[in-house]
């Protein structure tokens, strides 16, 4: 990596930025960020896309991919369609929220469906009270042994397999007596709900609301299933306003004539990002430096296309910095061939070759899910490779293979050891040359050395005690691995 910095005038300043960003050879250095909060549009149509996202039936991936001149014009048509998609999203939760209050009252009444009059008018009485109730089936007897000695009338409107619901007639002057009863009888009251209208009246018209209620966001709904073609112009929209937004959290430093950016370009696009600046016709003045001892450096990686795709496995555990061996190159060989060895059928290679395949040519996947799905696509050759060397199709056999893992587990077995041996040696040079580049040498041969060295040896001597060889070269090789 190479420091730069970067000298223009301010006329050009928006062009520059712009030019920056899109062939991404510059990443400014931490004191050019000022962190702002993202705007109300930029929310606001994020949440327009999850709202849509939300009715898919499924994924399509919905990348709208444009070249840089239709990226830099916004049309305001989709900020409007954004705008619809929030009005009938909140349109949609007062709808739900007003379902859900009916449904509830709905649930509650309709047990006292057939009381004949309206509850309003149960208020009115002067010498009687009507209480609204219901009681456990198994207290039946006892509720109805306690109403006969009280004197009050009782009447079950309906009944489900555990409780009678029930309409209560008592005189006034027994109303605090029947409530003791009631209380003592775990006796649970209805919600009051004051009304001139029956409880079948109230239940047809909620019945007849619910059903308008529930249509209405139906069409809400299929609108929101319609729009999801809009859906990858949506998401072209908030990729535009969060890059013009992220330009304007750059600040620049000046001098007397000019503007200028600090930060960090690969050593071997130095060159490119001039060539691109001087297409554009901007005048500007470039330093590039080697890193100071003790500066950060960010770590940028170039590996080839066999390799990229396994970066992403790589950044789970941690990008490697700028003063380590990227693992990313020879990581990758042995991912694939471990996996190979693990998977070992012809049928499930062929499966992964033409399914991941497929989903290369066909779908529009784009990030950290395009380099997973390169992964299992090149995986799936070293499967076909090691489900040949085994003979298996689908688990079946094919022919006499030449390592049968099953049958004759040990051959399988050394050849994993030596496999796993060397992959661990691998890890640990690796590990030795990391020490170097830091200068910690001492500490590099004393952990990852001897680590080595012990390895090494444990290696010659098993190889000179268990393979058929020469007298003088297996004396060599046990003398070897004592030192």
């Amino acid at each position: 990596m190479k420091k730069v910095k970067l000298f223009f005038l301010e006329n050009d300043k928006d062009q520059l930025l712009n030019e920056l960003q899109f062939n991404a050879l510059f990443m400014p250095d931490k004191k050019h960020y000022q962190p702002q909060n993202p705007s109300k549009s930029l929310l606001e149509v994020g949440k327009a896309i999850e709202v849509i996202e939300s009715h898919l039936k499924k994924s399509t991936g919905n990348h709208a991919i444009v070249d840089k001149d239709t990226f830099e014009v916004q049309d305001p048509k989709y900020m409007e369609l954004t705008q619809r998609i929030l009005n009938k999203q909140q349109t949609f939760y007062t709808l739900e929220e007003r379902l859900k209050s009916l449904q509830q009252v709905y649930k509650d009444l309709l047990p006292y469906k057939n009381l004949s009059v309206s509850q309003s008018r149960l208020e009115t009485l002067r010498f009687t009270t009507v209480t609204l109730g219901y009681y456990l089936k198994t207290n039946e007897e006892a509720f109805v042994g306690h109403m006969d000695t009280l004197g009050a009338f009782s009447e079950t409107l309906s009944s489900d397999d555990d409780y009678n619901y029930v309409a209560i007639l008592v005189d006034k002057e027994q109303h605090e007596q029947l409530l003791s009863i009631l209380d003592s009888m775990d006796f649970k009251f209805a919600k009051k709900l004051s009304s001139e209208k029956t409880n079948e009246e109230l239940i047809s018209e909620f019945n007849k609301e619910m059903t308008e209620l529930q249509a209405q966001m139906d069409r809400i709904t299929t609108y929101f299933e319609s729009s999801a073609n809009e859906l990858g112009a949506l998401k072209l929209l908030y990729d535009q306003l969060l890059s013009e937004e992220t330009r304007l959290q750059i600040s620049f430093l000046s001098t007397d004539t000019t503007l200028y950016i600090e930060g960090w370009v690969r050593s071997d696009q130095v060159d490119q990002l001039s060539d691109v600046l001087n297409k554009k016709d901007i005048a500007f003045e470039l330093e590039a430096r080697d890193p100071l001892p003790d500066e950060p450096v960010p770590t940028a990686m170039k590996n080839n296309r066999f390799v990229k795709p396994f970066e992403y496995i790589t950044n789970q555990f941690s990008t490697p910095s700028a003063y380590e061996v990227d693992p990313n190159p020879s990581m990758s060989i042995w991912y694939w061939l471990i996996f190979g060895i693990m998977m070992g059928d012809v049928g499930y290679g062929i499966v992964m070759v033409l399914l991941f395949g497929a989903a290369l040519k066909f779908g529009k996947f784009k990030g950290a899910m395009k380099d997973l799905i390169n992964v299992f696509f090149y995986t799936g050759f070293s499967a076909i490779g090691a489900g040949l060397v085994f003979g298996s199709m689908f688990g079946a056999p094919l022919y006499t293979p030449l390592l049968e893992p099953i049958n004759d587990p040990i051959p399988m077995l050394i050849i994993s050891l030596i496999i796993g041996v060397i992959h661990v040696m691998h890890g640990l040079i690796i590990k030795l040359i990391n020490s170097y580049r830091q200068k910690d040498i001492a500490g590099g041969l004393n952990d990852a050395g001897s680590w080595l060295f012990i390895l090494m040896g444990l290696s010659l001597l098993i190889s000179a005690m268990f393979l058929p060889m020469d007298a003088l070269v297996k004396n060599i090789l046990m003398y070897t691995s004592y030192g």
